[in-house]
């Protein structure tokens, strides 16, 4: 097996280094679980890899996951975000730290992606 994936990425066919989404959603409660639902699915039209908790976890079990899954990015939406209308885009290499509106929050993960060409994302 492990000489089929090595012909295959020499001839560019296969992704060696990629393993998880590049964006993953922690979302707390179910308003902030349906808005990173739907922003995840605009996402992925668009060519970009998104993931999310369905089990309901803590949101410190969420960043463990997301950062076993070595996601580039974890967008945390919790009931002080959903009060404000903000979402907090994290890059999980730098551990940088932006708050975004919630209107604006797909346009910036957008440019975020397209900023370091994540999983050859079109701009």
């Amino acid at each position: 097996m492990d000489r089929i994936v090595q012909v295959l990425a020499g001839a560019g066919l296969a992704e060696t280094g990629r393993q998880g989404p590049t964006i993953f959603f922690a979302a707390l409660g179910d308003e902030a679980r349906l808005i990173a639902f739907k922003t995840g699915m605009v996402l992925r039209r668009r060519g970009i890899s998104t993931d999310m908790d369905y089990l309901g976890r803590s949101l410190k079990a969420q960043m463990r996951f997301a950062d076993k899954i070595k996601s580039d990015y974890v967008v945390i939406i919790g009931p002080e975000e959903l009060s404000s209308r903000e979402a907090i885009i994290r890059e999980m290499a730098s551990g940088e730290q932006v708050r975004v509106s919630l209107d604006n929050l797909t346009d910036e993960l957008m440019a975020k992606c397209c900023e370091v060409g994540e999983n050859g994302t079109r701009c």
